[in-house]
């Protein structure tokens, strides 16, 4: 897997279930870029930080 910002390829990946819904968090060890996806989706970190605050 390679980072979709800087192309390097040391991404840490960070798995949890919130909701039901299977979330990850990818991080870049190269340019420190993150994304997260929810259920196959990318989504904003807000989403995931507004889902985490519920429960």
């Amino acid at each position: 897997m390679k980072c979709p910002v800087c192309n390097e390829s040391t991404i840490v990946e960070v798995k949890l279930m919130l909701d039901s819904s299977l979330v990850v968090m990818q991080s870049c060890s190269g340019c420190d870029s993150r994304r997260w996806i929810k259920d196959g989706d990318e989504v904003a970190v807000e989403g995931i930080l507004e889902a985490a605050s519920r429960r």
